[in-house]
């Protein structure tokens, strides 16, 4: 993370990254539906 200038907070983490890459996609944009299915979601839920 330090490597990649990755600042010290929530993000700092695989789940904060993964949250974090779900935000960015759905500020730009990406439909609900693949973004679901990107991150491996069975449902919509």
């Amino acid at each position: 993370m330090a490597d990649a200038g990755i600042p010290d907070g929530p993000h700092r983490s695989p789940k904060g990254l993964r949250h974090g890459y779900g935000v960015h996609a759905i500020s730009s944009g990406v439909p609900l539906n693949m973004l679901s299915k990107w991150m491996g979601h069975a449902t919509l839920r």
